[in-house]
């Protein structure tokens, strides 16, 4: 299905798409890192560029899901 399937009214309009889970999840994740990152600088705060952060994100995201694993097959 690739990363969604458009919907279409009868006009040929798009009016909505079909995600699958992590595609949704993925996109969730990313709303909020901007939002964090929004309110970190609104505030002064020290801040790393937004893609290294969501690099970082996903990287602790991807350690988590292999101790998952691990503890699974274990």
């Amino acid at each position: 299905m690739g990363d969604g399937q458009f919907i279409k009214n009868e006009k040929g309009e798009v009016i909505g798409v079909f995600l699958t889970i992590e595609k949704y999840q993925e996109l969730l994740e990313d709303l909020d890192d901007t939002r964090t990152f929004r309110e970190a600088k609104a505030k002064g705060e020290p801040t790393i560029p937004l893609r290294e952060a969501i690099a970082l994100r996903k990287n602790a995201l991807q350690r988590r899901s292999d101790k998952k694993r691990i503890k699974t097959t274990a």
